[in-house]
């Protein structure tokens, strides 16, 4: 054929036996779906990014192409393509994709093309968040400590299916095998990928949006910090299976976002912080100098606006040598004073490690006066961090939890805007009664 080298009969056996040899010692060749043939996708969830855009990852099985499909009706009646060329998995099989233009505050369904073809069971559903800075109501889940193996049936029937505009998941999405080597990126999308291996823990993970931030498990392990080695590779593979908005320091995980008239800043707890033992003084951190600075910013640029602290750790604690703030109750002043040097007010905080629901507020003590809202554990057993609290739920340690933190924002525009924590358990019943806070002189 014109344009085409011929090859002898002699050439074309050594190619057959070249061919043979490389099968018979198990030399992998590439796995190419067949034209229109999609490859299997095991891991799928979203973050929703902003008002406009979400951005969805998958993990393929294979080496076809993918692409996002994003529609406002669960028939996909009317849908729009994203990016509008098929991307290639990464080299693991990963695929990252911001779906960009979307209406704001507003339910998505996604699903994953492979090769062309719709993939099996790869399809999830997504909030864009409420456009910054316009009066609205909306409710949202935080939770965290949730055992690797995890599979409640509650996080499938309930969690999946809550009006939450969002979950804020803030750490121990996992608990890191023992004996696990952190030198090898592979340990760490191994970790990440097994609770997708969980039926009812992936639908939940299909079922809304996330917004992950860890603690010490699911960073490298039980109170590592930042002087333990491989962080760095952590932070790579965060970045390269997690779905998430966009990273504003190489150091760390933390960010913030908004949704209507509040503000969120997630901590990221474990990156630069100091080792818990370390002396209690202005050299040592929780948060690294850069994120820090963030705080500081953010939480001058937004002082009169509602504001919620996503904290991984126990804000309201007075340890010497804990794995929460007390231990570092250095930094933590300075922020305090900061805010009030500078007038900055309308301030809550969520906390999570302590594996219990509990509240304070300027009664119990709380640094700053600031009301603290508690909420864990996803699946684990009760223990004791942090207090003294107004309400707490168990009282003590050693009990089997399922609960999770329901948020009720409500703004009618006014020049007050409300935040509400319902502290649940796994049957949706609050365990104590809910805690309402007012935050007042809201900008308009």
């Amino acid at each position: 054929m014109d344009g085409m080298k011929r090859i002898t009969r002699k050439e074309f056996v050594a190619l057959g036996g070249a061919l043979g040899a490389a099968l018979s010692v198990g030399v992998a060749l590439p796995k190419v779906a067949a034209a229109g043939t999609p490859d299997a996708i095991d891991e799928v969830w979203s973050d929703p990014a902003s008002d406009t855009t979400i951005v969805a990852a998958a993990r393929s099985l294979g080496t076809a192409p993918v692409r996002l499909e994003v529609s406002e009706s669960s028939d996909f009646a009317a849908s729009t393509f994203h990016p509008e060329q098929d991307v290639s998995p990464d080299a693991q099989g990963h695929a990252k994709v911001t779906a960009t233009g979307l209406k704001p505050n507003t339910q998505h369904y996604y699903r994953w093309r492979s090769n062309g073809a719709l993939a099996a069971r790869a399809e999830g559903r997504c909030k864009t968040l409420a456009t910054s800075g316009v009066p609205t109501s909306f409710r949202f889940v935080s939770l965290s400590c949730v055992r690797t193996a995890a599979n409640d049936v509650y996080f499938a029937s309930h969690l999946a299916q809550l009006d939450s505009a969002f979950t804020l998941f803030s750490g121990d999405f996992y608990y890191e095998k023992l004996g696990q080597d952190t030198s090898l990126a592979k340990t760490f999308r191994d970790n990440w990928h097994r609770p997708h291996t969980r039926s009812n823990r992936a639908a939940w993970l299909k079922g809304q949006g996330h917004k992950i931030v860890w603690g010490d498990h699911d960073y490298l392990g039980n109170n590592s910090d930042g002087t333990s080695p491989n962080g760095n590779i952590a932070r790579d593979v965060y970045r390269q299976v997690v779905p998430h908005s966009p990273l504003p320091r190489a150091g760390d995980i933390g960010r913030s976002f908004a949704s209507g008239r509040v503000r969120f800043f997630l901590i990221d707890a474990q990156s630069n912080r100091s080792p818990s033992r370390a002396t209690d003084d202005s050299t040592k951190t929780m948060l690294g100098a850069e994120q820090k600075s963030a705080l500081k910013a953010w939480l001058l640029e937004y002082k009169d606006h509602p504001k919620v602290i996503e904290s991984p750790l126990p804000w309201h604690a007075t340890s010497a040598n804990g794995d929460d703030w007390g231990s570092y109750s250095t930094e933590r002043a300075e922020i305090v004073r900061y805010c009030e040097d500078n007038g900055i007010g309308n301030i809550v905080v969520i906390c999570h490690d302590m594996h219990a629901h509990a509240y304070a507020n300027a009664s119990n003590g709380t640094p700053g006066g600031w009301p603290v809202f508690q909420a864990a554990a996803g699946n684990q057993k009760s223990s004791s961090k942090g207090g003294p609290y107004a309400n707490r739920y168990p009282d003590g340690g050693g009990v089997e939890v399922r609960q999770y933190g329901y948020f009720a924002v409500t703004d009618d525009g006014g020049s007050t805007v409300s935040i509400t924590f319902h502290p649940r358990n796994s049957n949706g019943s609050d365990v104590f009664a809910a805690e309402p806070y007012t935050f007042t002189n809201v900008p308009l």
